[in-house]
């Protein structure tokens, strides 16, 4: 669970590190990735709208499923059904089982440039879950100065105060951000 007090805060640090942390508790509640067969497709009014084909990328790795036409957007469709053809000893098949679309879809829309945020800048999205156990983890990457937030997924994060004077003592102008879209605590 994430504790609500380290929400609209930000920390100096290694972003990546943080991330792994925060998603910590939600990795390992599983038991572990599952074989789903050879492709897992989408279907909408009966028809195959998208197949995530089955990449082996290594022998006796993990498989991954992806996408290769082309963006894959789900934001604004109804009525889609998920079918899983299963695999022996992995994930068990099922056919046409209702596939819930959220909406709206996550989407940065403040900064537009997100290569040059400064301490001032104000994070807006839309898609905000208002969820208490979600948090939308924001991390920069600049050189010596590298650092994270972590915001309360309602639409909009700015920098507090004292967090900008410990930019200014580290010499911070600006850098890079990443953006992670809403993450669910467990």
């Amino acid at each position: 669970m994430i504790d609500p007090s380290t929400l609209d805060t930000c920390q100096l640090g290694n972003s990546g590190n943080a991330l792994t942390q925060l998603l910590s508790p939600v990795t390992n509640s599983f038991s572990g990735p599952l074989d789903a067969g050879e492709a897992i497709t989408f279907k909408k009014n009966g028809m195959t709208f998208a197949a995530l084909a089955r990449m082996d990328l290594q022998p006796q790795a993990t498989p991954n499923y992806v996408y290769e036409a082309q963006n894959l957007v789900l934001s604004g469709l109804s009525d889609l059904t998920l079918n899983i053809p299963g695999a022996s000893g992995g994930f068990p098949a099922f056919s046409d089982v209702p596939f819930p679309v959220p909406a709206p879809a996550f989407k940065v829309t403040m900064p537009t440039d997100l290569g040059a945020v400064t301490p001032t800048t104000r994070f807006a999205w839309t898609g905000a879950s208002n969820d208490p156990a979600a948090v939308v983890f924001l991390g920069v990457l600049k050189g010596d100065t590298p650092f994270f937030c972590t915001a309360h997924d309602d639409g909009s994060f700015t920098i507090l105060n004292d967090f900008r004077d410990v930019l200014n003592a580290q010499k911070f102008v600006k850098g890079p951000a990443v953006v992670v879209q809403s993450i669910v605590s467990p």
